[in-house]
This record gives C-alpha cells, sequence and structure tokens, in this order.
C-alpha cells in the first residue's frame, strides 16, 4: 500500500511532528510513504531522509491553481492508494484538501482522500472535509465530539441514540 501525506505549511507544530512519525510508522512496517508538501519544509525534509517519496511544490504558487501545480499535485497522488490532508486554515481562495480532490477528479485518479480533524472551526466550510463528492473519500476526527459536529453541521444528519 502506498500512504501519502498532504502537508501544507512550513510550521514544525504537532500536526506536522504527527506526519512524520506517521511517516516513520508505516516506512518500518513496510509500507511505500508518499509526502507532498511545500519546497523546504520541515516536513518534506524529515520524511524525505526518513526514506518517503517526497514531492515538493511552491507554498505561494501554489494558490493560484495553475496547472503546473496541479500536475506536481496528480503525480504525486497517483501512486497513492490513500492521502491523508489535514484540514488547516485556508490561504486565500487555497484549501489543500479542496486543491487535492480537484487534482484526484481531474486527472481520474483512484486515490482516497481522507481529511483529517481533531478541531471544530465554525467558519470551516464543509467542502474542506469533503472536497468533491464525485471521488472517493472519506473524514478522521480524532474525537467524537468532533465527529457528532461535523455530523450534525455537514451532513445535516440527526444523530440517533441508541438505548
Amino acid at each position: 500500500m502506498n500512504i501519502g501525506f498532504i502537508e501544507d505549511t512550513h510550521f514544525r507544530g504537532g500536526t506536522q511532528i504527527w506526519v512524520t512519525e506517521a511517516n516513520r510508522y508505516f516506512l518500518e512496517r513496510g509500507e511505500t510513504v508518499t509526502v507532498l508538501a511545500p519546497d523546504g519544509s520541515w516536513v518534506a525534509n524529515e520524511c524525505r531522509n526518513d526514506g518517503a517519496n517526497v514531492a515538493t511544490y511552491d507554498y505561494d504558487h501554489v494558490v493560484a491553481k495553475e496547472e503546473s501545480n496541479r500536475e506536481i499535485w496528480a503525480e504525486a497522488l497517483s501512486i497513492c492508494d490513500v492521502a491523508v490532508c489535514t484540514v488547516h486554515p485556508p490561504r486565500y481562495s487555497f484549501h489543500c484538501s479542496v486543491f487535492a480532490g480537484q487534482c484526484i477528479k481531474e486527472y481520474g485518479l483512484n486515490t482516497v482522500l481522507i481529511p483529517k480533524t481533531g478541531t471544530i472551526v465554525p467558519t470551516y466550510k464543509r467542502e474542506f472535509y469533503l472536497p468533491n463528492e464525485s471521488i472517493r473519500s472519506t473524514v478522521i476526527a480524532i474525537t467524537d465530539f468532533t465527529r457528532k459536529y461535523l455530523l450534525e453541521t455537514y451532513i445535516k444528519f440527526q444523530m440517533t441514540r441508541w438505548n
């Protein structure tokens, strides 16, 4: 299995440490890992040093969503069975999970997109979590509280309590 991670920041924080540790975990178990991250980012450098396939893009330029950037993302995602993308705040009109979903659809990729979130941000849009209904995707919420919030807010699903 080829596991992909998409990281859209240069920072070294909790999420980025999680990505690098997950990268090491899967590599140690014989899986193939592909990481898509900004040029020169901490995540790209750490994951490359650990043996992952790393594809990089220009952090400032990607927001234009031009074909050259779509090609970089599509090429990286094309070899991934799944691609985990942490839901971060958008930059201008760019959001990494939405852009990944567009690339998956446009290039007809079989990659399953998995946006991951641990926090609730009321201003986030539904498409940050489910970017394109015509591609295969699922959401990881790291708490049950967050899972219920996402379902109630974005799916408009009434939770039923079983006794």
